[in-house]
């Protein structure tokens, strides 16, 4: 059995007393044993079997609003006070009572918002700051308050930065969670697949056939007044051959089919993959997850999950985002 420390127990009519302290610790306050410090154990030990009773039970203090917490006394819709939690206490940022708020009288010149407006002639709308009031602590605030009415306490909201990991530690899988980063993050980071050898042998004699129709249609006129002319598309058609014969050797190859995939990269933000021997940049293509050593135009691998990545190793997913590296 357990008590919160500071309760006080009795037994035996209440002519034995202890006060529990902490380390299940009590000190004798009456009976046998008084002015001692013993184990809680030890005293009911020597109560031998007597009821015990629980004379005083303390009350928990109330943990104080965070900073940034929201107070609000509301009478009706146009009587009201607003406030807020700081480091130094409330501050009253509000006060509206029948309807108008209320303002620094017009022979305040201390505050910078009196001040601003006293140096220029204000404009005929122009409207005196409302007045704010700092107090020590919330029960000096409630006790400025009118008769009547209730408070409602807002606490403060996340910090953003804390609001955008929640957002990416909610999704279900490794692909929804990469893309509610990249999406949170505003990452540009992202995965093109390039035509496949086969393709690009084609193109290549097509665009060998269109140069040489054009040089059979040159004439003699070209010849004498556009002269480059024919020099231009000869250039050509060499280029164009040595990409034909480029692409003729990598279909000799078992993947002369398959199109490779590349990532590109833009801006300064990125998200990436550590494990123990490499880091990869990561993005979405197709459902699933594009990976490259390289930033900028390497060639990437497409992964199910960040386990298949790391091999199961441990591993750090981290975002790079407006200079600071973010943990996801």
């Amino acid at each position: 059995m357990s008590y919160t420390p500071g309760t006080k127990l009795s037994h035996t009519d209440s002519l034995r007393r202890a006060t529990v302290l902490t380390g299940d610790n009590v000190m004798v306050t009456a009976g046998l044993g008084y002015g001692q410090m013993m184990k809680l154990a030890d005293w009911l030990i020597l109560a031998d079997g007597a009821r015990i009773q629980e004379e005083f039970i303390p009350v928990p203090a109330a943990q104080p609003p965070a900073i940034g917490s929201k107070f609000r006394w509301t009478l009706d819709a146009n009587t009201y006070r607003v406030a807020i939690m700081t480091a130094k206490g409330v501050l009253q940022v509000k006060s509206v009572t029948d309807g108008g708020g209320e303002v620094h009288p017009t022979t305040c010149r201390e505050c910078r918002p009196c001040k601003e407006l006293a140096m220029t002639p204000p404009a005929p709308w122009a409207r005196r700051p409302l007045k704010k009031t700092m107090f020590a602590e919330e029960a000096a605030w409630r006790a400025s308050l009118p008769t009547g009415g209730s408070v409602e306490i807002t606490p403060p909201a996340k910090p953003v930065a804390e609001q955008k990991v929640a957002v990416v530690a909610q999704a279900p899988n490794d692909v929804e969670k990469l893309k509610a980063a990249i999406k949170t993050y505003k990452i540009r980071t992202t995965a093109y697949a390039e035509p496949s050898p086969q393709e690009q042998l084609k193109t290549a004699m097509q665009q060998m056939e269109k140069i040489r129709a054009e040089l059979a249609a040159l004439t003699l006129d070209h010849d004498l007044h556009r002269w480059d002319m024919r020099h231009k598309l000869t250039r050509q058609l060499k280029h164009a051959r040595s990409w034909y014969w480029s692409m003729k050797s990598a279909c000799n190859g078992p993947n002369s089919d398959v199109k490779p995939l590349r990532m590109s990269h833009r801006g300064e933000g990125r998200i990436s993959l550590h494990t123990r021997d490499e880091i990869l940049i990561l993005t979405v293509h197709e459902d699933k997850i594009a990976a490259t050593p390289s930033p900028r135009h390497g060639p990437a691998q497409l992964f199910n999950n960040f386990a298949e990545i790391s091999g199961d190793s441990d591993f750090n997913l981290l975002v790079i985002y407006r200079g600071r590296r973010i943990t996801l």
